[in-house]
């Protein structure tokens, strides 16, 4: 059963490989350890397929099943397919079930708060550099801040709290002022 009434949604928004899928597994367990019920939710503008192509449940899905359960002693997983418009992040969020903390990895141009994760190709001489879409974002999404892959804790004209990847203890700590605030 879920602690709150309704999920703190937090999100990490930034180019492909800047390391949001391994900051999300590792706040994810993080969280869960404390008996936190975290959901994550990916926007892969890549496509998905559901699962690598050599699997059981990926033949399952190329001949046609539209629902896919994968059991094992320790619980299951469900896979649906569905063949309609996108949901809206909120029904995703729904979709989740009883959580209480969703960590969203994307989906940069929906209103949720988020950081913008930089990587190494996001540095220069001057120093780290805002993604060409934040000017976009940053009057419609609450911006907690930038995430970067190592010092100098600084992003240019971002007047924005700025934390290394690494240091999981001050991410962590304002989720949870984000979590138990709400």
């Amino acid at each position: 059963m879920a602690l709150f009434t309704s999920p703190c949604v937090v999100g990490f928004s930034g180019y492909k490989h800047v390391g949001k899928t391994t900051l999300i597994a590792a706040l994810t367990e993080r969280f869960a350890a404390r008996g936190v019920r975290v959901g994550t939710i990916k926007h892969d503008v890549h496509g998905f397929s559901g699962s690598p192509e050599a699997t059981d449940t990926a033949k399952f899905a190329r001949a046609g099943a539209v629902s896919i359960l994968i059991a094992d002693a320790s619980g299951h997983y469900a896979v649906e397919r569905y063949e309609r418009a996108t949901p809206t992040l909120q029904e995703f969020i729904r979709l989740l079930g009883e959580v209480d903390l969703v960590l969203i990895e994307g989906f940069k141009y929906e209103p949720f708060p988020k950081w913008i994760v930089l990587g190494e190709n996001d540095h220069s001489e001057e120093g780290y550099r805002v993604p060409d879409y934040f000017p976009d974002i940053i009057h419609e999404c609450d911006i907690l801040g930038a995430i970067v892959p190592r010092p100098p804790l600084s992003v240019v004209n971002l007047d924005l709290p700025v934390y290394d990847r690494n240091d999981l203890d001050a991410i962590t700590l304002r989720i949870d002022q984000l979590l138990f605030t709400k």
